[in-house]
């Protein structure tokens, strides 16, 4: 878990531009690659053009509280409310995704018409039976062929690192304390989704406090995986931001 820390994740961001010979680049990012484009912004200023987030909002400083004990008094003191905190555990949330791979990720990557099924999973089944149980099959938004690339990939790899990231957060949070600014200088584009149940499109307005030079756009009838249900919209919207840098 320690090498799924924000610091460490915003170095090999860094690092990939090192690799690759680039000065500086145009960082975009979804969902948990949306908390850390922004955070690479913060750290990295003069190795980033511009950011484009998606879904996900910059909140500015963290609390002062670590984040799995705001979960706990949000969710209560057991691993059985919260994703954030089932996922804790090693092991646990690895099986149950292992043991269907296929058909979880089928079950995850829905429509903007199966919104809800995004907060049943991240509530456990809302029974803390967990995350994948209480979500019936049918209406991803993957073809058979998109599905195929994503399984045999996790198949062969596991899926132990991407659930270290949230074993990291309590870590990542005692760094992000340390920093000695929060205001976010470089032009940057939001982009919303107007079904997103957890990442809601009226949680990105706040970030103007923190990011002075930002556009907030908001995609309509889709949900939390915005670059997949609305590549067109999502593409259109990037290269507009973007058309004075070609």
């Amino acid at each position: 878990p320690e090498e799924y820390r924000t610091s460490v994740i915003c170095a090999d961001i860094a690092g990939l531009l090192d690799a690759i010979g680039e000065e500086k680049a145009v960082i975009v990012g979804h969902d948990w690659g949306g908390y850390h484009i922004w955070q690479f912004g913060l750290r990295h200023p003069e190795r980033t053009a511009r950011l484009i987030g998606l879904n996900t909002p910059y909140g500015g400083p963290p609390g002062d509280t670590p984040p799995t004990v705001g979960l706990h008094k949000a969710f209560g003191e057991g691993d059985r409310g919260y994703y954030m905190l089932y996922n804790q555990k090693p092991g646990q949330p690895e099986a149950e995704f292992m043991a269907d791979v296929r058909g979880n990720l089928a079950k995850i990557m829905h429509r903007y018409d199966r919104a809800d099924d995004l907060w049943t999973m991240a509530t456990l089944g809302g029974d803390g039976s967990g995350m994948y149980t209480r979500i019936e099959p049918g209406g991803t938004l993957l073809t058979d062929e998109e599905l195929d690339v994503y399984a045999s990939t996790f198949e062969r790899t596991g899926i132990v690192g991407g659930f270290n990231w949230y074993r990291a957060m309590d870590r990542s949070w005692e760094e992000s304390r340390a920093l000695d600014k929060f205001t976010i200088a470089i032009p940057s584009l939001m982009i919303t989704a107007e079904n997103d149940r957890i990442l809601r499109p009226e949680s990105a307005e706040p970030m103007r406090k923190w990011i002075p030079n930002l556009r907030i756009e908001l995609i309509r009838n889709c949900s939390h995986w915005t670059q997949q249900e609305r590549p067109a919209e999502v593409n259109a919207l990037m290269l507009d931001f973007l058309k004075d840098l070609a």
